[in-house]
């Protein structure tokens, strides 16, 4: 028979083993290529941080981070992205996108009011193989930095 010390223990133990994992939410994925070299990048999240950014559910209403914010984060990233050349990349688009696949089915937190934006940076012909284009930008100002992966064609 187990103590109570050592059920709550066991109990401790069990739940620590047997809590779901934790879920990247991709905000962005995409491809690059220059000649005959390729590379694939994307950008994730933990559930529980995208979860934490500010909800924009009324839409009426300006959103949490306006698009001077957000071109500022670009810039400030782009600044030090791209810091081998001799003028950082401009900013040719920004997208606003909401989060509307969930992973965890109809249980599971609700990710439709947790929007972000996608940054896309006009990069020079010889770079574009070597550093993706594009950023997410979460509504707290966070600079989610996508992850480069070779591929091959």
């Amino acid at each position: 028979m187990l103590s109570k010390l050592s059920a709550l223990s066991y109990f401790s133990v069990g739940v620590a083993l047997f809590s779901p994992p934790s879920i990247a939410i991709e905000l962005l994925q995409g491809t690059s290529c220059h000649g005959d070299q390729c590379f694939t990048y994307k950008s994730e999240i933990d559930t529980q941080q995208f979860l934490s950014t500010p909800k924009w559910s009324d839409l009426s209403k300006p959103s949490p981070l306006s698009l001077s914010q957000v071109a500022i984060k670009a810039n400030e990233y782009a600044a030090k992205t791209f810091s081998t050349v001799p003028q950082p990349p401009k900013i040719v688009r920004i997208d606003l996108r909401r989060h509307v696949f969930s992973a965890f089915g109809e249980s599971g937190p609700d990710l439709s009011d947790n929007w972000y934006y996608v940054v896309s940076f006009g990069l020079p012909f010889k770079m574009m193989s070597d550093v993706p284009s594009e950023v997410a930008i979460l509504m707290d100002g966070t600079v989610v930095k996508p992850i480069k992966q070779k591929q091959k064609l």
